[in-house]
């Protein structure tokens, strides 16, 4: 008898490709309908073209060769910060200082109640100015209290003289050396430390030619007179950049006498006095700079940028500005709820006045800035120890960006203070962005709270 074709197989079939077609078309709508999402991560920098360069520093730095001779110890690694008086090494005439040390390390005292009431002093006053401090702060701190615990190593040395010599069998055995000045210390020598601005010419600038030398190394023998350490004794130094008439006239260098440089070492922005010198047919800029020393102990030149733009912040296309509107509440109706520091209004309810929190997004010239989904329109507010009301309903367009770092669309406020036909710049700590954000690129194709990713 012949096979029958069964009649449900030819509907699947048919089901099953309806469904990939329908699949087809819905995935190729999608495709066509869905925008294009452009991000930008946020930069800091200005309107202006920055000028790159490698500038040659000159500070106020002595170098101090050893008394004697002898075997080197330090007590200090290279960056410290000292004061007069400080320990910086000492020199033992035996070579055995270390051997000396670990037999008698039992009978070193610990930190001394003055050391450690020193300690305290110095934790307080970096708490107190902590906000203010930064990196800087954090790395004064660390190498100053490594500073007290070496001086204690030193002082124990030099109460121990006469064990030593005793021991050693040599008077005098161990010399320890202080600091006649206070500056940050280096163990290294290149001979421009007593160069000036009138012996500079194109070869000293020439930073492939440029060598430094190490002075001796822990335990090695140094003889009388021998470099020994350095010292970098002011916070102010020189970068001293070479310029070719072009340059000075394509960034306009000849009409400013401040200029923005960016230290590409620490990638910190600083404003620095600013002139041009010809010297030895050499033309250069001259910049005078009083931050960041520290970070240039072991260098003779910096990698710089230097711009001419009075306006620096953060720096932001002007595809990704977009304007909406935002409450506007005079800043006297600004309380505070409860023992809660957070800030709000006291928002009427029915018979009531109830304290409401409100993020404000910034504030100027007296009055808030508040999104307008913060609040109600014709909310009634009330003024804190007064019988005075407020209705909000008055509005104001407001620049701003879509930040996603959350992965939907939040309108962040800006202050624009400098603008061209690319590029906005708005203040780093003003403004409702910080660097590095995301923020989409072309905003006139979104809204706020839509979902990106």
């Amino acid at each position: 008898m012949a096979l029958q074709k069964s009649p449900g197989r030819p509907r699947v079939a048919t089901i099953i490709f309806i469904v990939i077609i329908v699949y087809i078309v819905c995935f190729l709508i999608l495709f066509f309908v869905k925008r294009d999402v452009r991000i930008y991560e946020v930069t800091h920098g200005d309107l202006s073209q920055a000028l790159s360069a490698s500038g040659l520093l000159i500070r106020e730095e002595k170098v101090y060769n050893a008394p004697s001779d002898g075997y080197i110890s330090f007590f200090n690694v290279s960056g410290v910060k000292i004061k007069v008086n400080d320990s910086v090494y000492a020199l033992d005439k035996t070579g055995r200082m270390g051997e000396i040390l670990e037999s008698h390390s039992e009978e070193k005292a610990d930190f001394s109640d003055a050391d450690i009431r020193q300690i305290g002093t110095m934790l307080k006053n970096f708490e107190t100015d902590y906000e203010y401090a930064g990196f800087s702060g954090i790395y004064e701190i660390g190498n100053s209290i490594d500073t007290v615990k070496s001086n204690q190593s030193a002082a124990w040395l030099e109460a121990n003289k006469d064990v030593i010599s005793r021991e050693t069998g040599i008077e005098n055995a161990v010399n320890v050396v202080h600091s006649d000045s206070a500056g940050y210390l280096s163990y290294s020598t290149d001979g421009y430390e007593t160069v000036r601005e009138e012996d500079i010419n194109e070869k000293l600038m020439e930073r492939q030619s440029y060598e430094k030398e190490v002075v001796a190394g822990e335990g090695a023998f140094i003889k009388e007179g021998d470099p020994a350490y350095k010292l970098i004794t002011d916070e102010l130094y020189y970068i001293y950049v070479p310029l070719t008439r072009e340059q000075i006239k394509n960034n306009s260098l000849s009409e400013y006498k401040t200029v923005y440089v960016n230290l590409k070492k620490v990638n910190a922005s600083v404003k620095g006095n600013f002139e041009i010198i010809k010297n030895n047919d050499q033309t250069m800029g001259k910049i005078t700079v009083n931050k960041y020393v520290y970070a240039y102990i072991g260098d003779r030149f910096a990698d710089v940028e230097i711009s001419v733009a009075e306006n620096v912040g953060l720096k932001i296309p002007n595809s990704a500005i977009v304007k909406r509107d935002m409450y506007v509440i005079p800043e006297e109706y600004l309380t505070t709820g409860g023992d809660s520091n957070e800030q709000g209004f006291n928002v009427q309810s029915g018979d009531l006045y109830v304290f409401t929190y409100v993020p404000v997004s910034f504030k100027q010239d007296g009055m808030c800035y508040i999104k307008t989904d913060a609040l109600p329109e014709n909310s009634v507010l009330i003024k804190p120890e007064s019988t005075d009301t407020y209705v909000v309903k008055k509005t104001e367009k407001v620049d701003g960006v879509y930040c996603i770092n959350t992965g939907y669309t939040v309108f962040q406020p800006v202050k624009i203070i400098s603008r061209n036909d690319e590029y906005a710049v708005v203040p780093e700590n003003v403004s409702g962005v910080s660097v590095y954000d995301r923020i989409i690129l072309n905003a006139e194709k979104f809204k706020e709270n839509e979902i990106i990713y």
